[in-house]
């Protein structure tokens, strides 16, 4: 996927890397090549592990961007071009997930108990 630079971002690259750039995309590998997902996925989760992080990975940074992209009124149907999900329904589920105003963690009592336990609102679980 081809992302446009506009604005501040677009200017920053222009006035720096303009004259520099000797490879067809700003983010290559050492050899000027394309990462392919699975190369960056691979690369990510070796910084996750090196962080100490676990559990974490690309679909979670691609959450909070769509996420945030929401909030910041940015259309659904836009959201999910971006993310490349065949229906808008997938992209709001997507979304919702990740709204803790708006999918909150459902409250059940532990049978035998006065402890409650929360349950994944989403799945019903």
């Amino acid at each position: 996927m081809d992302i446009l630079l506009t604005g501040d971002l677009e200017k920053l690259v222009d006035e720096h890397l303009a004259s520099k750039t000797v490879w067809p995309t700003f983010v290559h590998t050492r050899a000027g090549k394309n990462y392919t997902y699975s190369g960056l996925a691979a690369m990510f989760r070796r910084y996750v592990r090196k962080a100490g992080l676990s559990d974490f990975g690309l679909y979670d940074i691609q959450g909070k961007g769509a996420t945030d992209m929401y909030r910041a009124g940015v259309p659904l149907e836009r959201i999910q071009h971006l993310l490349g999900h065949d229906s808008v329904t997938t992209t709001e589920v997507y979304i919702k997930t990740r709204l803790p105003d708006v999918a909150m963690p459902n409250m059940r009592e532990i049978p035998g108990g006065s402890a409650s336990v929360e349950t994944n609102a989403v799945s019903g679980k």
